[in-house]
């Protein structure tokens, strides 16, 4: 964190004097203190700013050590770390953003986000979280004991300050209280159970989110009094949208940014825009405003990518040739890099993350791909 601009590169003291932020008045987090050295032409930084409440009765914030009205060691909880992530535009790849595992005891997720750099390189960070009910179990049934252990809870005492504490009584005998600890147990197990896809799942985000950032494990009051601002880059739609020729450059680069990022499957989905009315339109993913569809664009579409008619169906199967799996997978992988329809991209893709693919399968597939191509080609020279 930065509460001066002695150590913040230009740029971001450029972007904080625009939008009229004082970095003293702020929680200045910066990814690296080379930030924003190198822009592209289409580039400008701008500063996220998100409010942290520091009243754990809030919800953004919880205390470590359990004192709720007193703590000092305050983390973050679900809801900032979700805003966080919005202001530094980090995105979720939604292949590998998922849950691996899932049974009655435990839940596995992993989280795969990439966060753009000034030089317009994405950086990514895959995380997991595991969520084992069983040793949450055992946590829980260990701190019941303990507090059983004082006796049963019969009332309650007030001091003078106002404050409250439980008064015991000894159980009825060792049965009362076993029944009292299996209750207790499964009442603190319940949330648990219920939603330890959800927890393993945010569990992960937020892992990814803080390698991101370093984001510390707590903060103090006083800390969280102040707003938190992140700088990021965001792209200049005014200079990218001047012309025709920047704005064919525009839809270029944001289709590649995202097959550089998460792969060839991304852009060819970028790529198959749907039939709209020629006004200007806001890309979900980006936030950027997309040109009109009869604006020159550079980037060349397969003829048929909207009807996939010249797509081959599945013809029978060939015999497996002598190449290995591997070496075949690695052949398949080659036409990604060719101009095909979105269907034969996903079915590529499919095939290569498939577990128990067989060799006749690939064999297959890349037939396919080549019919494809030939067929293309003839039309061409026709």
């Amino acid at each position: 964190m930065n509460d001066s601009t002695s150590n913040v590169p230009a740029v971001v003291q450029q972007a904080l004097a625009e939008q009229r932020i004082k970095p003293e008045n702020c929680n200045l987090m910066l990814p690296t203190q080379t930030f924003g050295e190198v822009l592209g032409m289409f580039d400008r930084v701008t500063v996220e700013v998100v409010t942290i409440s520091s009243n754990p009765e809030q919800g953004d914030v919880y205390p470590v050590d359990g004192k709720k009205n007193s703590s000092d060691k305050l983390a973050l909880g679900k809801v900032p770390l979700q805003k966080i992530a919005n202001a530094l535009g980090i995105i979720w790849d939604p292949q590998t953003t998922t849950v691996i595992e899932s049974s009655d005891t435990k839940s596995r997720a992993k989280a795969t986000g990439a966060m753009r750099k000034p030089n317009g390189e994405f950086v990514v960070v895959s995380e997991e979280k595991t969520v084992d009910l069983s040793a949450i179990e055992e946590e829980q049934r260990l701190k019941i004991e303990e507090d059983a252990a004082k006796g049963k809870i019969v009332g309650w005492n007030e001091t003078e300050g106002g404050k409250s504490y439980p008064k015991f009584a000894p159980w009825k005998d060792e049965k009362e209280k076993a029944a009292h600890i299996e209750l207790a147990v499964r009442k603190a197990l319940l949330p648990y159970r219920k939603f330890k896809d959800e927890r393993a799942m945010t569990g992960a985000k937020e892992r990814v989110i803080k390698a991101f950032l370093g984001v510390k494990s707590t903060y103090s009051r006083a800390e969280l009094a102040k707003p938190f601002a992140f700088p990021r880059v965001t792209s200049d739609s005014a200079k990218m949208l001047a012309t025709p020729e920047t704005r064919a450059a525009a839809v270029e680069r944001l289709t590649a940014g995202v097959a550089s990022i998460f792969g060839p499957q991304a852009r060819e989905e970028r790529l198959a825009f749907p039939e709209q009315p020629a006004e200007r339109t806001v890309d979900p993913q980006s936030g950027e405003v997309l040109p009109k569809q009869d604006d020159p664009q550079t980037f060349e579409l397969a003829p048929d990518e909207e009807t996939g008619d010249d797509w081959p169906a599945t013809e029978p199967e060939k015999p497996a040739e002598s190449d290995p799996l591997e070496v075949a997978k690695n052949q398949l992988r080659g036409y990604l890099k060719r101009v095909l329809p979105t269907k034969g991209v996903a079915e590529i893709n499919a095939l290569l993350d498939k577990q128990d693919a067989t060799i006749e399968e690939v064999n297959l597939l890349i037939d396919r791909c080549e019919a494809y191509i030939q067929k293309r080609a003839e039309r061409r020279t026709a």
